[in-house]
């Protein structure tokens, strides 16, 4: 793993969140490289799962182990200033935690630049090059087509995916909802979404057209 090392033309180093997924993929390694304190380390691994999760958390359970681990952090690393971005998620998460109508994982700008190669692709295949409204207004239409509920629906029963089992620690800081955490909870409903080839083709060509889908 390249760790503190500059990317290929001068675009910035190597220390993505990806490398930082890896490293906290096995804290038992990272604390024998790195020398620090493993269950400090454990804790952040759990911090950081619980609030990419798209589960609802507890900010009273979160609190309490935010303050615990501070508290570690004090004992082991008073010497070295609090980084700003790790004092902002112990400190101040849970209040942002409390304000959220929404799970902080589903708020992560992760789906959105996920979708920069698809807008290239896109607009080089899908658009027309005679003027910049016109292939602004075509790469609009065929995003609205890629986003229609039913081809995401049929998408999403044909290549379902197991969900990952979310760790003990982090279930212990989530809400109780009753429904398993380890089940694609949407999968029962999306097959009564599911379309035959022939009408999904008829639903991108209104789109393409600009004939409403869903007239009743």
């Amino acid at each position: 793993m390249r760790v503190d090392q500059p990317l290929p033309g001068g675009t910035g180093n190597c220390n993505t969140g990806n490398v930082a997924r890896r490293a906290f993929d096995d804290p038992e390694k990272l604390a024998r490289v790195t020398n620090i304190n493993l269950e400090l380390l454990q804790r952040l691994q759990t911090i950081l799962i619980a609030i990419n999760c798209s589960e609802m958390i507890d900010p009273a359970k979160f609190r309490s182990y935010c303050k615990e681990t501070w508290d570690l952090y004090v004992i082991h690393y008073k010497w070295y200033k609090m980084p700003s971005t790790l004092h902002r998620i112990l400190v101040h998460g849970p209040t942002i935690i409390e304000n959220s109508t929404l799970p902080l994982g589903v708020l992560n700008e992760e789906g959105t630049e996920a979708r920069n190669k698809h807008h290239r692709s896109f607009r080089a295949k899908h658009t027309r090059k005679i003027s910049k409204n016109a292939a602004m207004f075509d790469l609009m239409r065929y995003e609205m087509i890629v986003s229609d509920p039913k081809i995401i629906a049929l998408s999403k029963t044909s290549n379902r995916k197991v969900h990952k089992v979310l760790p003990d620690t982090v279930k212990a800081l989530l809400i109780d909802t009753g429904v398993p955490m380890e089940v694609d909870q949407n999968s029962e409903d999306l097959d009564e979404f599911s379309l035959s080839e022939d009408e999904i083709d008829e639903t991108i060509h209104r789109r393409l057209h600009g004939v409403g889908v869903y007239e009743d």
